[in-house]
């Protein structure tokens, strides 16, 4: 998640920030652009969530086939 989480908000508030300023600055509609953004930010970061879940299930895997040595 170190990497999806600050690539998702920069793409988002990218979008975001993006989408205000044409209906605020240039005074036109809001664009498709903004729009792709912001959704390809939640993808982004549900891609993240996905692979933390693969990492921690392969982790899991890993401890059940060499179980740490009891302690004493």
């Amino acid at each position: 998640m170190r990497i999806f989480i600050p690539v998702s908000i920069s793409m988002f508030l990218t979008g975001f920030i993006w989408g205000l300023a044409k209906i605020f600055v240039y005074g036109e509609r809001y664009g498709p652009t903004s729009a792709m953004l912001m959704t390809m930010a939640v993808v982004v970061f549900m891609v993240g969530l996905v692979s933390e879940q693969v990492a921690q299930l392969r982790f899991d895997r890993s401890e059940e086939r060499n179980p740490p040595p009891p302690e004493s």
